[in-house]
């Protein structure tokens, strides 16, 4: 089932707290995603370890592709 907006919000901002995001339906079938996020717990961590992160967490939303921005705060 694809993804909706308010799904990939409410799984990032629940293991993100605080975080700045935005997510952009890149097809418009909800499986092709652009997220950008910023959050402090991603200081000091190399972008593989920034987007494992991200992706680990977004896993059960089983979307097909995401392209991230990842900034610290």
């Amino acid at each position: 089932m694809p993804a909706e907006k308010e799904q990939i919000f409410k799984i990032l901002e629940s293991n993100f707290q605080g975080c700045k995001l935005d997510a952009k339906d890149m097809t418009g079938d909800k499986d092709h995603w652009e997220v950008h996020i910023s959050h402090p717990s991603f200081s000091g961590k190399s972008r593989i370890e920034q987007h494992r992160a991200v992706m680990n967490v977004l896993t059960p939303l089983n979307i097909h592709a995401v392209s991230l921005k990842i900034l610290s705060n």
